[in-house]
């Protein structure tokens, strides 16, 4: 057995619409990015510090 876990990442797009229906797929793209390089993060410790434990954890059947 395995498991696969669920991490969040804060990350903030500037943009023009209340609801966010005006941001794109690159805006998301660059905001992810940008927020991963300005962590800085280098070691597994910087990882787990900066995502911290995982939101929810589900069981993954492996292949027999």
């Amino acid at each position: 057995m395995t498991y696969n876990s669920v991490f969040a990442l804060a990350f903030s797009i500037d943009h023009a619409t209340k609801d966010g229906s005006d941001i794109t797929a690159d805006q998301f793209r660059a905001a992810v990015l940008r927020r991963l390089d300005d962590l800085g993060l280098q070691s597994d410790d910087d990882w787990h510090n900066a995502l911290g434990q995982p939101e929810d954890t589900y069981d993954k059947e492996t292949d027999a």
